[in-house]
């Protein structure tokens, strides 16, 4: 998928609230202030593009097309909403999303919530490349530099970033299979084994990549910010609630993946009606 799309979901998670609401309550305010409800919605496009993109051999393509094509048609953005409420129900207090969402809240967590959203629209993406093409002949001040390093180190984003990509490889890899007519269908073993190959390539051609997408982006995305804003926010992710705060990125692939296997569960049951006809 479009890594600069992918860094921007983890970077989105990187009137006060009051105590008396309920946690459900608490969670869809936090849904809504973070954007994940947008994020889940736009991750097929995502799959669709790096689908589009993959240089497999053409027969394994249109096996791909066929099979994403239905997938993506059976997938439920109300229902993945509903998963991602269900993860941030299971991993989150009421108390800590009270404190995310003063945070979210404050003029610095809208500023910066507003500026990772504006990254992951089409012209925000457009900005960015732009960017990274006078990156070098404009660098950003030592300053800057030092302050995006804390920021990484803080908020685990390479690591979060791989986990995902990994996630997502997985879910969406099972759910091809499983979708197939059961002649074309891999054994568990083969599964684990093709699998566990994506992931090496994986890690060996698209982590560099990766780990300077997201550097770009980080200096991208936050280059309105002055030095003391900055290191405010570098100061919320490295606090035990800006810890809890990064690491609820993972429900937007939870949330994918989950309905994913939905779509998937739907597949199988129509082929099955088709070969019992």
């Amino acid at each position: 998928m479009n890594l600069s799309r992918l860094l921007c979901c983890v970077l989105l998670l990187i009137s006060p609230v009051s105590f008396a609401a309920s946690k459900s309550e608490l969670i869809d305010h936090f849904i809504d202030k973070t954007g994940m409800a947008d994020m889940v919605a736009t991750y097929p496009e995502q799959i669709q593009a790096q689908m589009d993109d993959d240089a497999s051999t053409p027969s394994e393509q249109a096996i791909q097309k066929r099979v994403l094509t239905s997938l993506l048609g059976a997938y439920s953005e109300e229902q993945s909403v509903n998963y991602l409420r269900a993860y941030i129900h299971e991993h989150t207090t009421e108390a800590e999303l009270t404190q995310m969402l003063n945070w979210l809240n404050s003029d610095l967590g809208q500023a910066i919530v507003a500026a990772e959203l504006e990254t992951t629209t089409e012209a925000g993406q457009q900005k960015l490349m732009a960017y990274i093409g006078q990156f070098e002949e404009n660098p950003p001040a030592p300053a800057r530099m030092e302050q995006v390093k804390q920021l990484l180190m803080s908020s685990h984003m390479l690591e979060l970033a791989i986990n995902m990509l990994n996630q997502t490889v997985v879910g969406v890899s099972k759910s091809f299979n499983l979708a197939r007519p059961e002649a074309e269908r891999l054994s568990d073993t083969e599964m684990d084994i093709y699998i566990a190959e994506l992931q090496s390539h994986l890690a060996e051609q698209v982590l560099p990549i990766l780990q300077q997408q997201i550097v770009l982006t980080c200096f991208f995305t936050y280059q309105s910010f002055s030095d003391e804003q900055m290191q405010q926010y570098v100061a919320f992710i490295g606090s035990d609630i800006g810890q809890r705060y990064t690491m609820l990125s993972y429900a937007v692939v939870h949330a994918f993946t989950e309905t994913l296997a939905d779509g998937m569960a739907q597949l199988q049951a129509t082929y099955l009606r088709a070969v019992q006809i």
